[in-house]
């Protein structure tokens, strides 16, 4: 008789990007679950900031860069504005950032 056993992963904290500090030359940034928004006219910037596990200096990684902001639903607008942590976690953990 055999048995089989399920496991569930759950993640607790987001990836650390391996990135070197300008300030301490830590290897190491920890998402901080906040974006930072600048508008231009009718074009916006939307950056994920990163903190330096030692020293909290911060890197903004780039989500969107010079985008119209009708390109953008207002829902997403709002969630991004208020900082909602899944839409944090669903861009720290994309593949497809972290690789530009």
């Amino acid at each position: 008789m055999s048995t089989q056993h399920s496991w569930e992963v759950k993640v607790k904290n987001t990836p650390l990007l391996k990135k070197k500090c300008s300030q301490c030359n830590s290897e190491r940034f920890q998402c901080s679950d906040k974006f930072r928004l600048n508008a231009q006219k009718k074009n916006i910037d939307i950056w994920l900031i990163y903190r330096c596990i030692k020293c909290n200096n911060t890197y903004n990684m780039t989500v969107f860069s010079r985008i119209r902001t009708e390109s953008i639903s207002k829902e997403m607008f709002n969630k991004l504005s208020e900082n909602n942590k899944e839409i944090a976690w669903e861009y720290a953990f994309s593949q497809e950032l972290i690789k530009k």
